[in-house]
């Protein structure tokens, strides 16, 4: 099942996921549930997260790319949000 279609201005990989991680800043963990402004970030961080892929196309002038997520299991699932995008902690693991 595709959970993710969107359209970007042509950018690396790295760019794309660090600007779908850094939709954190939006998200409200007092509230968990979807929100089209914060649904890259809940999908790429869900906890039962397996497996991803990622399929790209180029508009046929290569300056715009199509991304496309498939992720399983799926993810974004309405009443599982409190249970799958958990809050970061505050210690380090090993850490002194």
């Amino acid at each position: 099942m595709v959970l993710c279609i969107f359209d970007y201005a042509l950018q690396d990989g790295s760019t794309l996921a660090t600007s779908w991680y850094n939709e954190i800043s939006s998200y409200n963990y007092s509230s968990p549930d979807f929100s089209s402004s914060t649904g890259h970030f809940t999908q790429v961080i869900w906890k039962i997260s397996i497996q991803l892929g990622i399929g790209i196309g180029l508009s046929s002038d290569s300056t715009t790319a199509t991304v496309v997520g498939n992720y399983y299991p799926a993810r974004n699932v309405i009443g599982s949000f409190s249970d799958n995008v958990l809050e970061l902690c505050s210690s380090t693991i090993g850490g002194d």
